[in-house]
């Protein structure tokens, strides 16, 4: 039976829309869920149900299928129904500030005890000046003061009136302090008038000064523990004074927080720490207060300030935050440092959370390839999922490139569930070189590139585009409009039966489309700005393809689509650009001679040719052996190129128009060039599918309009890309009119026969094939090349044999003269 030709029913499949009855999509109800995309969605749902460690998600699909989109949404409706996390806080360390305590509190007290401890401080900052400022204070201080005063007086005098009974005067005229000089009567002696003195004079004087002089410091050695005891007794004084501020503002505060007994802890310690050191809130501690205001932006002592990491408001539930970069101290938090006068410093109110704290008792979402470009940044989220604990350290720390000494804060307990978004080459290399990924990453949802088209599926698609173009108050579109998106999906997805899941497309599309319905005036989408708007994305994308074209147009690459050629064949290929591909023509041709039985494959000669092209010419090579070289090899090489390919061909998609060359070299019969084809082939001649069938389709279309005319022009297709096909408007309307026509194949018989207007041929009981047919004249030619071989043969073993001969002859008569000569 002929093969005929594909009707526009069979090239195209469009959408009616039976199940909805709507003008607009005004009056369709946006969908709600994830569209195609149940995998996915119970992967998720599965992984946030799991409380266990390593229960965290790596969601994986192709770019513009809006994982992210789908993520957050289903984060985002989950987080709402979940109680709202602790609040972390971190606090000095009276004991030692270099590492700084945290505090867990429960959702948004830690925003308040910040507050409160602020508003404290504030109180303090004016109540203990205040306190140290007025007349009773004024007066407790000068009777300290006194009292040591007239103790210091009463034993100097002592000293004094036992110096006088001893002719000598206590003076204060050294650096040291008090000294002793001889007196006679009321005038000191000076030096000249000393050494007058008779030697036993000077003797008595000299001992009685060493005498006062151990006595003046031993009652100087007593006068400063007084000192001592008068200074502890200051202090005590100023402790008491402190304390009355301090215990009636702080009590009321540690009383208000005695249900939370770490904040209670802690506020007694502060309560401590304020009463001895009330100093930083006089006059004489402005100075430490102004280096504080300088740091954390507030007036207050830091020592004493409450470091609020995070903070949740209890009503928005759990957290979901996603972190555009990833940097380590944007991952797991910093260690600020202030530069004041000079110095260099930090403490615990310069700690600074990351997204890892931001999202604690929550969800993060990070795109795994920014994750990866940061350094050391998948090392620190892995020690954080695996220990269960964010741990704050500089970056610098960790390189140990600094030893300058920093803050070691305690970490804090962690509990978020991370998603990575990513792509399947991402997923592969993570799996293959870091083996911890599947114990901290357990969950895969695998996102559908697209999902079946059924009428159900096409109501929900709908319901999709009505709510996408709702929520980027896009124009909204009529019911035809709707059903050409829906076709353009079925094409995106390569499929009939199809519909493509790639939101960002569909998105790109309906703007384009709703700016085109706004140019044209008009307030509602219709099918021909779907149309346009394709058509203008196109057009944009197409600057290659159009100089493809011209090149057709003036003949510099050659492409033949008139009359027939032995060996000659348009095979189809596409050209893959980012974000745009089309399909073209390329002349593949196929030359025969007599040889070994090797087909050349040119352009994996000269390195042009990747591996699975390679292959399919090798099965191609394998098909031609097995039908016409079962008993003997065939005395036949062949050559097989893309002619003008300057560049890389890969793929199996041409090896049916390379055997079907190659069948017409071997056959001489010629092959129609108004016929393009693409397929694989396997060994036995079945022809398998193909990918881009729409692009190779058009482009050998638009080929033949720019060339000649696309009437009368064919394309051989393998008949299991017939539900591949989603063909332009000109195409079809084409194809309706019969001026141009699709072929599906099931094996290269029936491509060959098309081509060649000769039946293939069918193997005979008593051998060969068919008389008259391809098959027949091929091996007509190969048993001609076969008697060829043989003589050949038989000559070479002519002109071997004949010089064996003369060496036979010529060592027989030696023989004969030898036995002559003996006899």
């Amino acid at each position: 039976m002929p093969i005929r030709p594909l009707t526009p029913r069979e090239a195209t499949r469009t959408s009616r829309l039976a199940g909805l009855s709507f003008r607009t999509t005004e009056k369709l109800e946006p969908l709600d869920e994830f569209l195609g995309q149940d995998r996915a969605q119970a992967a998720i749902r599965y992984a946030v149900a799991m409380d266990q460690r390593g229960y965290n998600i790596y969601a994986v699909g192709t770019d513009g299928l809006g994982k992210r989109t789908h993520v957050l949404r289903f984060l985002e409706a989950h987080a709402r129904g979940e109680a709202a996390p602790d609040d972390w806080c971190y606090v000095n360390n009276f004991d030692n500030p270099r590492e700084p305590r945290v505090l867990r509190l429960p959702a948004g007290t830690g925003s308040r005890l910040k507050r409160d401890m602020e508003k404290l401080l504030t109180e303090l900052g004016e109540a203990i000046p205040q306190a140290f400022d007025n007349d009773k204070y004024y007066q407790r201080i000068e009777a300290l003061k006194g009292e040591l005063l007239k103790e210091q007086q009463h034993a100097l005098s002592e000293l004094a009136k036992e110096a006088e009974t001893r002719s000598l005067k206590m003076v204060l005229n050294t650096p040291g302090g008090y000294s002793f000089v001889p007196v006679s009567g009321e005038e000191i002696l000076e030096p000249e008038r000393f050494k007058k003195l008779a030697q036993a004079k000077q003797d008595k004087y000299k001992q009685d000064m060493e005498e006062m002089d151990k006595r003046l410091r031993s009652s100087l050695r007593d006068v400063g523990q007084k000192e001592q005891v008068h200074r502890r007794k200051v202090r005590q004084l100023n402790e008491e004074t402190a304390e009355q501020v301090v215990v009636h503002l702080i009590d009321e505060l540690i009383e208000s927080y005695s249900h939370l007994a770490a904040v209670a802890e802690h506020l007694k310690r502060v309560r401590q720490d304020l009463i001895e050191n009330f100093s930083i809130f006089l006059p004489s501690g402005e100075e430490q207060l102004e280096a504080s205001a300088s740091a954390t932006g507030s007036n207050t002592p830091p020592r004493y300030q409450i470091n609020v990491m995070v903070s949740h408001d209890p009503a928005k539930g759990a957290p979901m935050v996603v972190d555009d970069l990833p940097a380590h101290n944007n991952l797991v938090g910093r260690i600020e440092q202030v530069t004041y006068m000079g110095t260099v410093a930090t403490d615990f109110t310069l700690i600074r959370p990351g997204s890892l704290h931001k999202a604690n008792g929550g969800y993060l979402v990070v795109e795994v390839e920014k994750l990866l470009e940061q350094p050391f940044v998948w090392e620190s989220l892995k020690r954080t999922l695996r220990a269960g604990c964010i741990q704050v350290d500089a970056l610098e720390k960790i390189l140990t490139f600094t030893g300058t000494i920093s803050l070691e804060p305690e970490p804090i307990p962690a509990n978020v569930k991370v998603v990575l978004l990513g792509d399947h080459r991402m997923l592969y290399l993570l799996r293959e070189l870091d083996p911890d990924f599947d114990e901290l990453f357990r969950v895969i949802a695998d996102f559908e590139d697209d999902m079946d088209r059924t009428p159900e599926n096409e109501v929900r698609y709908a319901r999709f585009i009505a709510g996408m173009a709702r929520q980027q108050s896009l124009l909204p579109l009529d019911k035809p409009a709707v059903g050409r998106t829906i076709e353009l999906a079925a094409r995106w997805a390569e499929d009939q039966n199809k519909l493509s899941l790639h939101a960002a497309s569909l998105q790109e599309i309906l703007r384009e489309a709703s700016f085109c319905a706004r140019e044209a005036g008009r307030k509602l989408v219709i099918a021909d700005d779907i149309r346009q708007a394709r058509e203008r994305q196109q057009h944009r994308a197409g600057r290659v393809r159009d100089q493809y074209l011209e090149t057709l147009h003036k003949n510099l690459l050659m492409i033949d689509v008139k009359g027939r050629e032995v060996g000659q064949i348009n095979g189809l290929t596409v050209l893959m650009l980012p974000g745009f591909e089309f399909g073209m023509p390329s002349r593949i041709t196929a030359t025969t001679r007599y040889g070994d039985g090797e087909v050349i494959d040119i352009e994996r000669s000269v390195q042009l040719g990747g591996k699975i092209h390679s292959k399919g010419v090798m099965i191609m090579s394998a098909f031609i052996s097995t039908l016409f070289a079962q008993e003997r090899p065939i005395p036949l090489s062949a050559q097989i190129v893309f002619e003008q390919s300057y560049y890389g061909v890969e793929g199996d998609s041409a090896s049916l128009a390379e055997l079907c060359a190659l069948l017409s070299s071997l056959s001489g019969i010629p092959i129609h060039q108004s016929f393009a084809m693409t397929g694989s082939v396997n060994q036995f001649g079945t022809v398998q599918a193909i990918g881009g069938v729409n692009e190779k389709v058009e482009g050998f279309f638009d080929a033949c309009r720019m060339l000649d005319t696309h009437k009368s022009k064919s394309v051989i297709v393998p008949k299991s890309n017939v539900q591949n096909l989603m063909l332009r408007d000109d195409v079809l309307a084409a194809v309706e009119k019969g001026e141009f026509r699709i072929y599906g194949v099931e094996h290269v018989d029936e491509a060959a026969e098309l081509l060649m207007d000769t039946p293939a041929g069918k193997l005979q009981k008593k051998g060969g094939f068919t008389p008259g047919s391809i098959y027949a004249r091929v091996l007509e030619r190969i048993e001609r090349l076969r008697e060829l071989h043989l003589e050949e043969a038989r000559k070479r073993a002519q002109l071997g044999n004949a010089p064996k001969a003369a060496k036979k002859e010529e060592a027989e008569a030696r023989g004969r003269k030898t036995r002559k000569a003996r006899r």
